[in-house]
């Protein structure tokens, strides 16, 4: 009896914490696997709402370009294009100043504090540079009412884009997907009434998309306040405490970002003004506006997993998602603008236009490269790698530069393209080596 009892007893005991962990494992997987259901089933109606959306937007935006073009013909809308893009590349970084990827970023980490103090630093911004870029308008002798015009859209954008900023930190894609829809459409139907009534300045179109984007955003305003505002007010007691310096500081380094992107990824438009014409400026905006028309599948697959990649637990399984998607996506839609460039120009652009289905080609080959480049890009924002992803896009910007200044003198448009295509390759490589140095070696839970 006696060797019967230590022999007995430590299997019995072995025996319980064996079926114990058995229970708690499998316990564990049920859990793990509900919340992947859950996510699942939360990306997939994200993505469904944003790509109807998005589809409906991007489609009624090139047909207002398309009409618009036709409409003022390759020297205005070269005008057009060369003060819009402007825009693009030195206003709009410094009136949002990354805030909108900041928003998303703490907003699903239950940071509801970030909404006003991004709007405070927002306003303070906008109201230093109203001055400045009137100054330079004045300087450069723009057309005054080009340029009031196109200040105010991008005035409204990044009040805009900070309420879809909420909204994608809210997991809640579905009201963005409206208003842009929406938006697009009207401006469209705005279009048709100076076609009709054969009004062709430059200045029609940026007039038409900053009232209908004061629409759109009117139009977002009161469905946050409606449904969301009584969830912003609440501040979680676990959340980390969000201070103006701390925000500050992050928006400074990401703006930086944004404006070294826009810069490489515009330069080009405004390189050909200044080395070549206005007439490449409407052939190679004409093309690179078609190019762009792509870019709503990156613009929704992002929108709805970086809430996802911005939770250090989940980046691996969004990434992956990503990636998937991204990489899949970038290929059809590459190949499809490849090899319909000739007939979309012919189909829809007068004569003057035609030489812009070259480089339309060439810019599709980018197209792949700027869908990894989306989710590159915001998955070291989402890992807090804001200064890695700066000294990437400099590098970006200085190479785009140079091959700008080589390549437009001898050919033009078709160089800018070349330009694009070879910066563009770039940093999506560059990011995902930091990323895989950074993120994948470090964890080995996201590894496996």
């Amino acid at each position: 009896m006696k060797r019967g009892v230590p022999l007995n007893t430590p299997r019995f005991t072995c025996l319980i914490p064996t079926v114990t962990s058995r229970k708690e494992l499998y316990k564990i997987s049920l859990m793990s696997a509900l919340t992947d259901s859950r996510q699942i089933r939360s990306l997939r109606t994200n993505l469904s709402w944003n790509f109807v959306g998005q589809a409906v937007a991007k489609a009624s935006l090139l047909i207002f370009h398309i009409v618009f073009a036709n409409l003022v013909g390759i020297e205005g809308y070269g005008a057009f294009s060369f003060v819009f893009v402007g825009g693009l590349i030195l206003l709009q970084p410094a009136l949002d100043l990354g805030l909108t990827q900041l928003i998303t970023k703490w907003v699903s980490r239950g940071n509801t504090e970030v909404v006003r103090i991004s709007f405070h630093i927002k306003g303070l911004t906008a109201l230093g540079l109203i001055p400045l870029v009137l100054a330079i308008g004045w300087w450069m002798d723009v057309s005054l009412l080009l340029l009031v015009t196109v200040l105010g859209f991008f005035l409204i954008n990044t009040l805009q884009q900070s309420l879809f900023g909420i909204l994608r930190g809210l997991e809640d894609l579905r009201p963005e997907s409206l208003t842009v829809a929406f938006q697009n459409l009207l401006a469209c139907g705005v279009l048709s009434i100076f076609v009709f009534q054969e009004i062709a300045e430059p200045w029609i179109g940026s007039l038409i998309l900053m009232l209908t984007r004061f629409a759109g955003t009117i139009f977002i305003s009161v469905i946050i306040w409606k449904k969301y505002l009584a969830h912003l007010k609440k501040s979680k007691t676990d959340a980390h405490v969000m201070e103006q310096s701390q925000l500050l500081r992050e928006a400074v380094t990401l703006g930086l970002v944004l404006f070294l992107i826009q810069f490489y990824f515009r330069i080009d438009t405004i390189m050909l003004g200044v080395l070549a014409s206005e007439s490449e400026v409407g052939l190679y905006s004409v093309a690179f506006n078609l190019m762009e028309g792509t870019f709503f599948i990156p613009t929704i697959v992002m929108a709805a997993i970086f809430p996802g990649l911005s939770q250090a637990k989940q980046f691996s399984a969004y990434f992956r998602k990503g990636a998937l998607l991204l990489t899949l996506s970038g290929i059809a839609g590459g190949g499809a603008v490849f090899l319909l460039a000739d007939s979309i120009i012919s189909w829809f652009f007068a004569a003057e236009f035609q030489n812009s289905a070259d480089i339309l080609r060439i810019l599709a080959m980018a197209i792949p490269l700027v869908f990894w480049g989306y989710l590159m890009t915001q998955s070291l924002v989402a890992l807090d790698h804001n200064r890695i992803y700066l000294v990437i896009t400099a590098s970006g910007l200085l190479l785009n530069v140079l091959l700008n200044f080589w390549l437009i003198p001898e050919y033009g448009a078709s160089g800018a393209a070349v330009a694009t295509v070879i910066t563009e390759a770039l940093i999506p490589l560059s990011c995902f080596l930091m990323i895989i140095k950074y993120h994948f070696s470090h964890s080995p839970v996201n590894v496996a």
